[in-house]
């Protein structure tokens, strides 16, 4: 599996037919205080499949890791990858919402991407220091 991309933004969706909408990508967040409950952030990936990975299932695991390196959650999910179609290698695109997703305290924060265990792609969000409201 080829990463092709993997971004955080406001809002995505996919069409039936596979096309990825995106709006308002960031990496950054200024909350008033923590911890912090950001309402919803999307998750979007974009993956290429190999050779020998056409018609099998796959299992795609996103994690997210603080500064630390501590494990704050795994969504796993099973995949089919297509077959070839006209002589191109088939593509895999995935959203996942997620709701009030918190952040203890500022610092970086690391969306990595899984397939079958194997690293293949990360995002990171930088969680700035509370801002003043003042």
């Amino acid at each position: 599996m080829e990463k092709l991309l993997v971004v955080v933004a406001d809002y995505a969706n996919m069409t039936v037919n596979q096309k990825l909408n995106i709006m308002g990508l960031f990496n950054e967040l200024n909350p008033p205080a923590y911890p912090y409950r950001h309402p919803t952030l999307f998750l979007i990936f974009k993956m290429r499949a190999e050779l020998g990975e056409y018609d099998t299932t796959k299992t795609f695991t996103v994690k997210l890791y603080d500064a630390d390196g501590n494990e704050l959650l795994a969504i796993p999910q099973e995949i089919k990858v297509p077959t070839i179609k006209a002589g191109r290698r088939p593509e895999i695109n995935g959203v996942i919402c997620l709701n009030n997703l918190e952040f203890i305290r500022p610092g970086n924060y690391v969306f990595v991407v899984l397939v079958n265990g194997d690293h293949k792609g990360e995002v990171s969000i930088i969680a700035n220091p509370a801002r003043s409201l003042e």
